[in-house]
């Protein structure tokens, strides 16, 4: 009589009620709910729960099939059916078998979002050793090596290896600049048994990095680079003799009908937010909604987007824009263009992931900006590319500021207003600080490998430049660069940085000819000089930050 109590029970329990009577379904409960908790703005928009009798041919097709490293991909390896497509690798014949299948364009064609499945790897440490199975995200031109905001990575969410060798092990990892000499990689390792059921596997990819999970749990955080195109989804096995994924077995994997070795997955899923054109790919408007004409008579469009939307511009020409009420936006990215620009100088842009540049361009913010997201990435793609806020920046997260391919410091990030962080600031690339630009950040600073910062000096600067209470660090061959636009006097003090709380290294430049000045510096700070022939540095180090106070004008005065 158990089927009426169906009726007086919801849908959830219902669900873990016929689980333990059927234990091996896998574990998914019906609403399509994903494992992590995402931000506000996320619903379903893709999936496929492998529910028909047969793969869904309108979403996915058999990627590269025939001979590949040291086996034959056959869609015979790949099965569906029951709620579960299984990826079956087998050696009939004294050849080794297995499959691969990807999204088609039209099925899925998405840039941001959360993609995830739940996936049963099956085998052995022995009898599944040189193969490995992975669920992953490539784009059609990743081959092309440079920008890999326009050109795209490979994305693995999971890759799954029985290696006798090194353990069960899973690993993420993201490639770039094609498979060949200028092939790049970062990944991320984990030795842990996986042969136990379905576990689920996702990645929260936005335009201020990728964030891993496995069984609801972040493994790997990282903003190497960043794609902002889409990209399908892969799911694959494959076999490769004597490589990362240890020696085939001496005997084969066995027959098809009898091999242990499988990926079984249970579901995909993507969740997204909106997105929200404001020109179509051919670069023409494409909603007139967003024009409006201002006092003047000028003609001028808005940028009005839904809330917490990723916001896409593709114009060749100059885009001018006007943000005439507080805005929510996920993401802005500039796909096309040479200069952008929006103004609103009493409105506040608010950012949750980040802003990208794709094409080498100049961009100006004649607006307030509010970082709501944890981490919040601004990427210069192109060299010879600037990224002007003359307005204050503040959050509760961090900021992390890229310059892509080329010479780091031939693009520029400029604040002509104060920033204020409660979180970090990680950069890679040129800062400049104009004359009202300053930093207080409570995180740590970084100036990665060969950046540079840059501070315009406008009089006498009585207050620090730089608050960096959790530390300022500069890596090796960061330069520090005082621009005076004024002629220094004795007994003027500049303040360069203060609150210090752990060493800074770099290199002094550009200090006006013919002045002497004293140092103060971080103790224990490796700061170098390179000022032969331009003024004479003294340093004293203390526990204060970085200062600079001019003792005297000497233009015989010899370098130290």
């Amino acid at each position: 009589m158990f089927p009426y109590l169906y009726l007086f029970l919801p849908a959830g329990a219902v669900f873990y009620f016929l689980l333990h009577l059927f234990p091996g379904i896998p574990a998914h409960p019906p609403a399509a709910q994903p494992s992590v908790p995402l931000p506000s703005g996320y619903a379903l928009s893709w999936n496929d729960e492998f529910g028909g009798a047969s793969l869904d041919m309108e979403k996915w097709f058999y990627r590269q099939t025939g001979p590949r490293h040291d086996a034959v991909n056959t869609p015979e390896a790949v099965s569906a059916g029951n709620g579960i497509l299984s990826i079956r690798t087998y050696t009939e014949n004294g050849k080794h078998h297995t499959g691969m299948i990807a999204t088609k364009k039209k099925s899925l064609d998405r840039t941001y979002g959360f993609y995830e499945a739940s996936i049963e790897f099956t085998g052995d440490r022995n009898a599944s050793s040189g193969m490995w199975s992975a669920f992953w995200l490539q784009s059609d031109t990743i081959s092309t090596v440079g920008n890999t905001g326009k050109y795209g990575t490979e994305i693995d969410i999971v890759e799954y290896r029985p290696n006798p060798a090194n353990g069960y092990e899973t690993n993420q990892a993201i490639h770039y600049h094609g498979y060949g000499e200028h092939h790049k990689s970062a990944a991320k390792q984990h030795k842990i048994g996986l042969l136990e059921g379905y576990h689920t596997y996702g990645v929260l990819r936005t335009a201020g990095g990728y964030t891993f999970y496995m069984d609801g749990k972040e493994v790997w955080k990282t903003q190497e680079a960043l794609s902002c195109i889409p990209e399908y989804i892969i799911l694959s096995s494959e076999i490769r003799d004597k490589n990362w994924a240890g020696d085939i077995p001496a005997n084969g994997y066995g027959s098809r009908d009898k091999s242990p070795t499988a990926m079984n997955v249970d579901y995909v899923r993507v969740y997204s937010l909106p997105d929200s054109y404001r020109t179509a790919p051919d670069g023409k408007w494409s909603d007139r909604q967003w024009e409006t004409v201002l006092p003047s008579g000028r003609k001028i469009a808005r940028l009005a987007p839904p809330d917490g939307a990723n916001v896409w511009f593709n114009r060749e020409r100059t885009s001018s824009l006007l943000l005439d009420r507080d805005a929510v936006v996920d993401s802005l990215t500039v796909g096309k263009g040479k200069f952008f620009h929006l103004e609103g100088r009493d409105k506040t842009l608010v950012v949750r992931s980040g802003i990208a540049a794709l094409e080498r361009m100049d961009m100006v913010f004649d607006t307030k900006m509010a970082l709501e997201g944890g981490d919040v990435a601004w990427t210069l793609f192109e060299p010879y590319s600037s990224l002007c806020a003359n307005g204050p920046v503040h959050g509760k997260g961090s900021l992390i500021l890229r310059c892509g391919s080329g010479t780091l410091v031939n693009s520029t990030f400029l604040f002509n207003a104060p920033v204020t962080l409660q979180g970090e600031m990680d950069v890679k690339g040129q800062v400049a600080l104009g004359p009202s630009g300053s930093l207080s950040i409570s995180g740590k600073t970084v100036f990665r490998w060969n950046s540079r910062l840059v501070v315009h000096l406008d009089g006498k600067n009585a207050s620090p430049k730089i608050k960096a209470e959790g530390g300022l660090e500069l890596e090796k061959n960061v330069s520090l660069y005082p621009e005076f636009f004024y002629v220094p006097e004795p007994g003027d003090r500049i303040i360069l940085a203060d609150g210090l709380k752990k060493t800074a290294g770099g290199t002094f430049f550009n200090l006006p000819e013919g002045r002497v000045f004293d140092a103060e510096i971080y103790r224990d700070s490796p700061l170098k000089t390179s000022l032969a022939g331009k003024a004479s540095l003294r340093i004293h180090y203390t526990d204060t930050g970085i200062l600079l106070t001019v003792l005297s004008v000497d233009k015989t005065a010899p370098s130290r």
